[in-house]
């Protein structure tokens, strides 16, 4: 997938394992990713699926936690 389009996703955290968030895509609401590191793990997710490395991500959390940004790359090297 060469759609270099921003990526925007919501994080929640996750009751049933503490510590962990569940991430979905804010566009859609589809769930994407679930781990410890939001962030990585989002752009872990995106990575596969095809996207471009390149690729802005901006990881939104609605429990108090600061909002991430930056490319997928850097989240993968994270």
């Amino acid at each position: 997938m060469n759609n270099l389009q921003p990526v925007a996703a919501l994080a929640h955290t996750c009751k049933a394992w503490p510590k962990s968030f569940v991430v979905y895509l804010a566009d859609c609401g589809r769930p994407i990713a679930m781990g410890r590191d939001a962030f990585k793990a989002t752009a872990k997710r995106l990575a596969e699926e095809g996207h471009d490395p390149k690729t802005k991500l901006t990881v939104h959390f609605v429990d108090d936690y600061p909002s991430v940004s930056g490319t997928l790359a850097e989240g993968l090297r994270a």
